[in-house]
């Protein structure tokens, strides 16, 4: 089988090992360790590789294989078995980027909230003094 040149791939070595061989059988060590050490946990690892549907849809038996071993461990660390389809819809894993920001407009809507309500009693107040 004749090696075929690999895609240059700009920017971290995670978004590397994303992208470029992470699940292909000629993947260089290096790239998987920065993929995984950037994608903290196996449900992220999912996320991160956007498979749709079957693993035996996949072009190889060794990325069939990749694909079910990734599966299986986030499975297991949810505690739950999941799908590459299910897994938006699993709850449990690590927080996606943007929780943050969330509770954030959360506490700031609450808080314009209260300011109003409070501007209105005291106009209410205002009315019999």
């Amino acid at each position: 089988m004749p090696h075929r040149q690999r895609p240059v791939v700009a920017g971290p070595l995670g978004e590397a090992g994303r992208w470029g061989t992470c699940l292909e059988e000629d993947r260089l060590p290096d790239e998987v360790a920065a993929f995984e050490e950037r994608y903290s946990d196996p449900a992220r690892w999912m996320r991160a590789l956007a498979w749709q549907g079957q693993e035996s849809a996949a072009d190889s038996p060794f990325v069939e294989q990749q694909l079910a071993a990734v599966r299986a461990a986030a499975s297991k660390a949810l505690g739950h078995p999941v799908t590459w389809d299910t897994l938006a819809e699993a709850r449990g894993d690590a927080p996606e980027a943007g929780s943050f920001g969330q509770s954030l407009a959360a506490v700031g809507c609450a808080l314009l909230a209260i300011v109003s309500v409070g501007i209105r009693v005291n106009e209410f107040l205002d009315l019999f003094r």
